[in-house]
C-alpha cells in the first residue's frame, strides 16, 4: 500500500475505519441482540396476564438474572483482585475472550483503517506538520463538532435509561467508532498545532520523551495498574469511582513524564526500545547518549 497515493490510502483507510470499525463493534458489542431482546422483555412486560408462555419464561429468566448479578460481580471483582500466579488463567480467560470478540465480528478492521489512514496522512504531509495552519484547525473543528455531541448525547440518554444494556448499545456503541475516528483526528490536530507553537515546546518535551520510550511506558504502566488494582496491598479493582480512576490515570501520567526525561537524559533509548531495536538489527545498540555522542 507504501505505493498507492495519500489520497487514495486516505479515502480506503477511512472508509475501512468508518465502516469496517462499526459493523466490527456492533457485532462484537451484540447490538442488534440486544435491541432485539429489550424489545421482546418490553413486550412482555406490557402482556401483563395476558403474555404468552414465552414471554412469561422471558420474565422470568429476567427476574433470575436480575438477582444473581450482584453474585456474578462480586465473583468478578474477587477474580480481578488475584494475585499475579491465581490471577493468570483469569487473564489469559479474558484476552481470548477479546480475541474472539475483535476478529469474528470483523472488529479488527478499524484497526486496519485507522492505520491505512494513518499512511495516508503521513505522505500528505499532515502527520509531518507541513500542511497549512487551517488545515489543522479545520479538521479540529469538524472532528470535535462531530464528536462531543455524539459523546455527550449518549452519555445522557444511558444515565437517563438508568445505565440499561439496551440504551448503551443504541446511544454508545453504535456510534463509538463514528466517536473514535473524528476525536483521534480532531485530538492529533490540535497536538500538531501546540508543536508548531514556540512557547509549547517547554511543556512538550517531557511528552516527546514519553513517545520516545512508548514501549517502555507501556509496560510500565500495565505493571503499576496491575500493583494498585490487584497485585499489590490496596487492591483498587471494583473500589473506585469514575472521577477517583482518573486521579489514577493523572498521577501514573506524572511517573511516565518525569521518569521518561530523567532517563533520556542519560540513555538514548528506553530499556525495551533498546532491545527491540537490537533484536531488530541483530546487533547490541549502544545504550549511553555520551557513547553515541
Amino acid at each position: 500500500m507504501r505505493r498507492l497515493s495519500a489520497r487514495i490510502l486516505l479515502a480506503l483507510g477511512l472508509t475501512i475505519w468508518l465502516v469496517g470499525g462499526t459493523l466490527g463493534s456492533t457485532r462484537a458489542f451484540g447490538v442488534t441482540d440486544t435491541l432485539r431482546s429489550d424489545a421482546q422483555f418490553a413486550a412482555a412486560r406490557a402482556a401483563g396476564a395476558s403474555a404468552t408462555a414465552a414471554q412469561r419464561v422471558l420474565l422470568q429468566n429476567a427476574a433470575i438474572y436480575q438477582q444473581t448479578s450482584a453474585a456474578t460481580v462480586e465473583g468478578t471483582i474477587q477474580t480481578r483482585r488475584l494475585g499475579f500466579i491465581a490471577g493468570w488463567p483469569s487473564r489469559v480467560d479474558t484476552e481470548l475472550t477479546i480475541l474472539k470478540l475483535k476478529f469474528p465480528s470483523f472488529w479488527f478492521l478499524e484497526w486496519l483503517g485507522a492505520m491505512i489512514t494513518g499512511m495516508g496522512l503521513y505522505k500528505s504531509g499532515y502527520l509531518t506538520n507541513t500542511r497549512p495552519t487551517w488545515a489543522y484547525v479545520s479538521v479540529a473543528i469538524i472532528g470535535y463538532s462531530i464528536d462531543l455531541p455524539l459523546v455527550l448525547a449518549g452519555l445522557w440518554h444511558v444515565h437517563k435509561a438508568g445505565f440499561a444494556a439496551s440504551a448503551f448499545a443504541l446511544w454508545l456503541a453504535i456510534p463509538y467508532t463514528t466517536e473514535v475516528l473524528s476525536g483521534t483526528l480532531a485530538n492529533t490536530s490540535v497536538l500538531l498545532l501546540l508543536v508548531r507553537s514556540e512557547h509549547s515546546r517547554q511543556f512538550l518535551g517531557p511528552v516527546a520523551s514519553v513517545g520516545r520510550t512508548a514501549f517502555s511506558n507501556y509496560i510500565l504502566t500495565t505493571l503499576l495498574c496491575q500493583f494498585l488494582f490487584a497485585w499489590g496491598p490496596w487492591k483498587l479493582y471494583g473500589k473506585l469511582e469514575y472521577y477517583e480512576c482518573y486521579l489514577v490515570v493523572g498521577a501514573i501520567w506524572i511517573v511516565n513524564l518525569v521518569a521518561s526525561s530523567l532517563w533520556l537524559r542519560v540513555f538514548a533509548f528506553g530499556p525495551l526500545e533498546w532491545l527491540w531495536r537490537s533484536l531488530t538489527y541483530w546487533k547490541r545498540q549502544r545504550m549511553l547518549r555520551a557513547i553515541i555522542g
